[in-house]
């Protein structure tokens, strides 16, 4: 697994980003010893943490513009 990263790194797939947008066929084609069922699963596997990523940051924004229950008034 961890030799797989090197490979994606070494091949410019630096970030959750690029692997999300990634072409799978350019993957299997620069990747050594990659195959096509494996780069869909990389690839689906970055759009899912992306996703998820992106949910919990929403709820971040919306936690942050909720006004707390307990806010002081007059």
């Amino acid at each position: 697994m961890e030799h797989r990263a090197k490979q994606l790194y070494n091949a410019g797939y630096k970030t959750l980003a690029h692997l999300a947008n990634a072409d799978p066929q350019i993957l299997v084609q620069t990747i050594e010893n990659l195959f096509k069922r494996q780069a869909n699963q990389i690839i689906a596997s970055a759009k899912m943490l992306i996703k998820e990523k992106a949910e919990a940051l929403q709820e971040e924004v919306d936690n942050l513009l909720t006004l707390p229950p307990d806010l002081p008034s007059l």
